[in-house]
């Protein structure tokens, strides 16, 4: 009980055993919790954890309508990937068999043609794998683009220096895998390219986070 007030963000993580010996530890007056994601795909119901009192709600489309958050606009572009080939393995694909499909020079020249066509400022990709990461940085470098892929593989710079250098604009995109999903507050960037299956809808709410945070200049997020 030595705390009155403790607070908890990235609440929707609090469901794992890892969060519950905290919680279940610690006996503050209050506990808050914070999530931009509620929704679990497991099914665990984080509410419960806060005897159901949720204290205040806003989904992100209502946070664009207030003006607290950039607006976007989304281009789908169309996959040629035939996914019902590629084995499912409950959760995610065959990482092998999708790597197999992904690291492909004709589908990278559709994605950066794509790019091209739709990109503002400063871009994150989100990739399924490292490998993915790495052989899209590559191709960008070769079309003439300041790509880098930044995953645990990484030399040479740290994650606040590739981030510093995509704010002022010497490096135009960062190819990743996880890294960007929650955490991470880069208000500039203004373009987002998905790469990748994504079968989590939290993880997919996280990723569109990324390019909502309000900046000079940016009218909506690509």
């Amino acid at each position: 009980d030595e705390f009155d007030l403790i607070i908890i963000d990235e609440f929707h993580h609090a469901a794992a055993k890892t969060y519950q010996k905290i919680i279940d530890y610690f006996e503050p007056k209050f506990l808050l919790g914070l999530t931009a994601t509620p929704e679990r795909m497991d099914g665990k119901d984080i509410s419960a954890i806060c005897d159901g009192y949720i204290a205040y709600e806003i989904t992100f489309i209502e946070a664009i309508q207030r003006g607290l958050l950039a607006p976007f606009k989304y281009y789908g572009v169309k996959d040629d990937i035939d996914y019902s080939k590629i084995r499912w393995l409950g959760q995610k694909y065959d990482q092998q068999q999708l790597l197999v499909e992904q690291l492909n020079r004709e589908r990278a020249e559709k994605i950066f043609t794509e790019w091209m066509k739709y990109k503002q400022t400063r871009s994150l990709g989100f990739c399924s794998s490292i490998e993915q990461a790495e052989f899209l940085a590559n191709y960008f470098v070769e079309r003439g683009i300041n790509a880098i892929s930044l995953t645990s593989n990484t030399k040479g710079i740290s994650r606040q220096d590739a981030i510093k250098k995509l704010e002022s604009k010497e490096i135009e995109i960062i190819f990743s895998v996880d890294i960007f999903n929650e955490g991470v507050d880069i208000p500039s960037v203004d373009t987002l390219l998905f790469t990748r299956p994504t079968e989590s809808f939290v993880v997919y709410t996280q990723q569109i986070g990324r390019g909502l945070r309000k900046y000079a200049g940016k009218e909506a997020c690509v």
